[in-house]
C-alpha cells in the first residue's frame, strides 16, 4: 500500500498536527479517509469487489 501512495508513513518529524481520526494510526495514516472505509468494507464482505454505491451506502 505504501508503493501505491494508499498509506503513508508517519515520520517522528511533523509539520503540523494530526488529526484523531480512525484512518490515522500512530505509524501509518491513509491518503484520504475513503481507502480507509473501503478496505474496511471489503474486509467485512470478505469480497473484493466493492462498488462505489455499496462504499457510499455502508458508509453514510
Amino acid at each position: 500500500m505504501l508503493k501505491h501512495n494508499i498509506i503513508l508513513y508517519i515520520t517522528g518529524y511533523k509539520v503540523s498536527e494530526l488529526p484523531r481520526e480512525r484512518w490515522v494510526g500512530g505509524r501509518y495514516a491513509y491518503q484520504i479517509p475513503a481507502y480507509y472505509h473501503a478496505l474496511k468494507l471489503m474486509v467485512e464482505r470478505a469480497n473484493a469487489k466493492v462498488t462505489v454505491e455499496e462504499l457510499l451506502e455502508a458508509t453514510w
